[in-house]
């Protein structure tokens, strides 16, 4: 039985990028903003700030040390785990760009999931991966991706930050639900083949 190739993105589904992106406004600011504010997947225009902070908010954060900071979600690595047996995971992630980013990331992935640079794709151009299943909390990185991959599975990890935005597709934040999408899928490649 071949397993379904299953795309992870990790900020929103493995770790909270958000409280320390919105810190780092907080510094610039001084207007304090909770994770929960975020209601659209692009955090600044969600929350209205303009151009020019978010820009140097951006910039603050591809400081060294900045992407190995994130906290992982509660229940993240007990949920990734569990899916071990059941697919082949990958990582799709968008570099924040400078020297630190990427280098980062793959430490902290491997770090807190075990999961090794060669299973790694650093990439804003997700739609370009190819899977049988796309796991993102950002529904234009699922639209993008479904697209380019019309038999793929885009699933959206159901968040605050994603809840104004339609999606009819399949949908979860549970990672016990998603062992079971990911299950029926395979079953479902398997009896294609």
């Amino acid at each position: 039985m071949s397993l379904p190739d299953v795309l992870f993105d990790v900020d929103g589904v493995f770790g909270d990028f958000i409280t320390p992106a919105l810190a780092e406004v907080t510094k610039l600011t001084g207007v304090t903003y909770a994770h929960d504010d975020v209601r659209q997947g692009d955090i600044m225009e969600s929350l209205g700030i303009p151009n020019e902070v978010a820009e140097q908010a951006y910039m603050n954060m591809r400081r060294e040390g900045f992407c190995r900071s994130i906290r992982v979600y509660p229940g993240a690595v007990e949920g990734f785990n569990a899916l071990r047996d059941v697919c082949k995971p990958y990582i799709v992630t968008a570099p924040l760009g400078g020297p630190h980013w990427a280098h980062e990331r793959e430490e902290w992935l491997y770090d807190h999931f075990k999961i090794r640079r060669k299973d790694i794709i650093s990439t804003s151009a997700k739609f370009k991966c190819v899977g049988d299943v796309l796991v993102d909390d950002k529904t234009a990185n699922l639209v993008e991706w479904q697209l380019a991959h019309p038999t793929g599975c885009p699933v959206r990890w159901e968040a605050l930050s994603n809840s104004s935005e339609p999606w009819s597709g399949v949908k979860t934040n549970n990672w016990q639900e998603l062992r079971g999408i990911i299950i029926g899928l395979g079953h479902a490649l398997n009896t294609k083949g």
